[in-house]
């Protein structure tokens, strides 16, 4: 799990391909934090050659019993868990990003994964001016 501040860590190789490569995903749940998933061993070296290539692809992943997807928003090698509590993902379902993430980092989750949140029960909250009253 990792905290969902998009300041993006040292995306730069550290050592040698055949090391562990993660994914901090962004997955639609209740939860303000990006998850760490595991890259599977075929992917290693590509990911390890270019892992900004990645950022803003779309993964299939199970969490908990679901299967869901979720968006690629950085390549790593230090898990923030314990790695053995880690799960691959189950694969990539786009050949490059959806989006360019590295240019918009502030707006793409907002833009990607809040169409698939609950709507607030009432919008007149949201357009409420300083003094209480609707604007």
């Amino acid at each position: 799990m990792r905290d969902m501040n998009l300041t993006t860590p040292s995306l730069l190789p550290q050592s040698s391909s055949s090391a562990n490569w993660y994914f901090a995903v962004a997955i639609p749940v209740p939860m303000r934090q990006l998850f760490d998933y595991l890259v599977p061993a075929s992917l290693v070296p590509t990911v390890a050659a270019a892992p900004l290539d990645f950022i803003g692809r779309r993964a299939q992943l199970k969490f908990g019993n679901r299967e869901l997807i979720g968006i690629i928003t950085s390549c790593h090698q230090q898990p923030s868990i314990n790695p053995d509590k880690i799960r691959a993902i189950d694969s990539l379902l786009d050949p490059k990003p959806i989006t360019d993430q590295r240019s918009h980092s502030h707006l793409f989750l907002g833009r990607q994964l809040l169409p698939s949140a609950p709507r607030p029960k009432s919008c007149k909250a949201v357009f409420r001016n300083n003094c209480g009253r609707e604007s």
